[in-house]
Order: C-alpha cells, then sequence, then structure tokens
C-alpha cells in the first residue's frame, strides 16, 4: 500500500521497520513481537496496558503491522476468528517462540465476530487490576503510526485517567449498597435479574440509579471522564478505551455480527453516559494514518497462492457483509438511516416506547443464526431489513420491580 504524501517528506521521521509492499520474515515477526513485550529500560508511562488484535484473514497485513508500529504492550492479546491455515501456522510459530505468559493468543474456530472478539480481549483486561490494566487499546492491522507517536501519547492517557481510580472504586461500593438495598426492600435491580434474562449482557459497575435516569442527568453523571481515546480524528480503526467506560458503559454489541456499526453504537452509549473524547492532534503526537477499507480488500484480493480455507472464510464473510446486518441493526436501534457518524436520536431503540439501558444489550440468537446461515449459502446474500426481534428487549423495560 502506498504512503500518502505527507509522509514521503524528505527528513520525516521513519516510522515503520518493514515497508508495508514487502514481506516480513516470521525471524522478523518474533523479533517484533519481543520488542512489543519489551518492559525493561522503557519508561512506564510510555506502556500501552493491554492491547488486543483481532484477526480472521489478515496474516500477511499482521505480520507488517507488528513490525511497522513502534510501541509496548504490558499485555498483548491476540483472537484469531475462523480457521484460515495460514494465520494458524503464524500464529502457532510466534506462540512457540515467544514463551512470554503476557502474549495471549486465543481461537475461536466459528468466527465469533468483531464485537465478540473485542469483547472477549475485554473480559481478560477487565480480570488483571486497574494498577496492571487501566485503559485498553485496540487495533486492526491496517493502521500506520510514527515512530515516535506512542512514545508522545500515552504519557497524555494515563494523566487524562488519573482520576479514574476513585471513581471505580465509587462506583463498585454505589453497586454494592444499591443491591443490599434493594434485597433488603423486596425490590429487584436489573442487575440481579439478569440471571433470568437469556442473552443479555450488562455492564459490570453501572447502578440502576443511573441506568433509568432521564437522559440529561445520564449525560452530567461521566462528563468529567474521558471514556475514549482517538489518533488524530475519530476512527475505530485503532483507539483506546478507559476501564471507567467499560465498567460502567458495557460491551460493544454482538448482534453487530460479523462487523460493523458496533463502533458507531459504542460511542453513542458512551455520548449518553457523557464520557468524553479524546482526540490526539498530529502536530503534537506525529502522523497516524488508516489503509481505508483495508479488511475489504483482503477479503476481496487475498495473498497470492492462498490456501482453500482463506477463500471459504473469505467468501463466508463477503456474504455475510452483503445482507448489511450492521446497518439493519442501527437502523432498528437507532432509527440510524444512512452510513454517517451522526445519531438520528440519542433514545435508543425509539419503536420500543422507553429508552433501552446504554450499558445493556440483548443477543437476538435466531437472528445470528440466519446472518451465519447466509454466510454458509443456506439463504440468499441479500440486505436484511428489521430483522432484530425488539420483543426481547421487554425485560430491560423500567419497571415496578418489587416482588
Amino acid at each position: 500500500m502506498p504512503l500518502p504524501p505527507a509522509f514521503q517528506l524528505a527528513g520525516r521521521e521513519v516510522w515503520y521497520t518493514a515497508p508495508p509492499d514487502q514481506a516480513v520474515s516470521d525471524a522478523a515477526l518474533i523479533q517484533c513481537t519481543k520488542r512489543w513485550l519489551q518492559s525493561d529500560g522503557v519508561p512506564a508511562n510510555t506502556i500501552i496496558p493491554f492491547v488486543i488484535i483481532p484477526l480472521t484473514l489478515e496474516w500477511e497485513e499482521f505480520r507488517r503491522f507488528m513490525c511497522r508500529v513502534n510501541a509496548h504492550a504490558r499485555y498483548l492479546y491476540i483472537v484469531r476468528n475462523g480457521n484460515v491455515e495460514e494465520l494458524e501456522l503464524v500464529l502457532r510459530q510466534l506462540r512457540e517462540a515467544v514463551s512470554s505468559e503476557r502474549l495471549i493468543i486465543s481461537h475461536r474456530p466459528d468466527n465469533i465476530g468483531y464485537a465478540a472478539a473485542v469483547n472477549e480481549g475485554y473480559r481478560v483486561a477487565l480480570a488483571k487490576p486497574y494498577s496492571e490494566v487501566p485503559f485498553i487499546g485496540v487495533f486492526n492491522c491496517d493502521v500506520y503510526f510514527e515512530k515516535s507517536f506512542f512514545r508522545r501519547y500515552v504519557p497524555d492517557v494515563y494523566k487524562a485517567l488519573a482520576p479514574d481510580a476513585d471513581r471505580i472504586y465509587a462506583l463498585e461500593e454505589e453497586v454494592r449498597k444499591e443491591e443490599n438495598a434493594a434485597r433488603t426492600a423486596g425490590v429487584t435491580t436489573l442487575r440481579a435479574a439478569s440471571a433470568d434474562i437469556p442473552g443479555i449482557s450488562l455492564s459490570l459497575m453501572l447502578p440502576d440509579r443511573v441506568r433509568y435516569a432521564p437522559l440529561e442527568v445520564q449525560q452530567r453523571e461521566f462528563n468529567q471522564h474521558v471514556g475514549m481515546f482517538h489518533f488524530h480524528y475519530q476512527c475505530m480503526c485503532a483507539f483506546f478505551v478507559s476501564r471507567l467506560a467499560l465498567l460502567a458503559g458495557g460491551f460493544l454489541d454482538e448482534n453487530c455480527y460479523p462487523a460493523y456499526f458496533e463502533d458507531y453504537d459504542w460511542r453513542f452509549r458512551m455520548t449518553r453516559l457523557g464520557f468524553r473524547t479524546f482526540i490526539g492532534p498530529s502536530e503534537r503526537y506525529g502522523g497516524f494514518y488508516h489503509g481505508l477499507g483495508g479488511n475489504i480488500r483482503v477479503i476481496r484480493e487475498g495473498a497470492e497462492g492462498r490456501s482453500l480455507s482463506y477463500d471459504v472464510e473469505a467468501m463466508r464473510v463477503s456474504r455475510m457483509l452483503i445482507a448489511k446486518p450492521g446497518i439493519d441493526y442501527g437502523e432498528t436501534k437507532w432509527a440510524w438511516h444512512r452510513e454517517a457518524l451522526i445519531p438520528m436520536s440519542l433514545r435508543s431503540f425509539p419503536t420500543v416506547g422507553f429508552a433501552v439501558p446504554p450499558d445493556a444489550w440483548v443477543m437476538d440468537q435466531r437472528r445470528r443464526e440466519r446472518i451465519v446461515g447466509i454466510g454458509r449459502g443456506l439463504y440468499p446474500a441479500v440486505e436484511m431489513r428489521n430483522a432484530y426481534n425488539l420483543t426481547l428487549l421487554e425485560a430491560l423495560r423500567p419497571f415496578d420491580r418489587t416482588r
């Protein structure tokens, strides 16, 4: 992929170690991965606490990404979706060569989708203490950064999140007291009721006080905290998310299967809770470039001499994306009628007559199975329309939960 002119100026700092149009050897990938995990001699405030890299087809792009991005991570979590042989070989060799427990490689042969893959990484990250993981980075492989970008950027992220530890402790205490008070009063909170709601996903620390508050109250709740960190502009091809935002706002909505719209949905939910967004100017931190459509190119083109397993997975994902399940879900959930970064309404699911809690979503398993069936050729690959079962959300409706 040719670099944009702005990054080809004479004297510009070198910001990748392997040209993007050349293959990266096994030995180079191993050394680059070890460099990512290096901590000796690296200032602690420049280390990204936890990095998630979801992969499906992009085995060559992954190699190049690892060697051109100059960053350090305390934990490196790689999740492999599907059964592409090339990726299996690359990650098996990497696992054998890099023995560090801070390199975590997960495999989901059925391709659980982008949102679920990232959520899996989130859960592993949240199992670590706050002192180790105050925020998390998520990266696609079609992004480029100047060499010194993260050395400048990451310290400012740590500074911005300094108030979060106290707020997390306060939320933890509030949820505990709210649950105890509800039990004493004979009232059921949504958290207590969730055990009987199939397919529900709920944040770990948002109290009902906020969950069912009016919009204007919700938007004041976290307006002193940064939830999302972007690089130069709001693009979720790569981003940081604070631990507090995950604990309060919940996980990516996996109804956006296999991919797309989960990023808009997440940002709308963060806006509803009042979280601020940090966008780092290139003048301060250095150049950032996103190879737009990189993942789609991987599906359509692929590498020369690719395996049959690659073509099968690419065809399956392509058929599912033709159905535009993300757009279908977005229109249903947010009255979102065009591919633009403008929410038509901050009140989710307008057709059900109430605002669904910002930290909650309910998986429509039948809809997901149909999308999977489209990928397998059991149904025609045509655009979906209003396929989500809205009755699944009735369990989230505000009501008198007195037993």
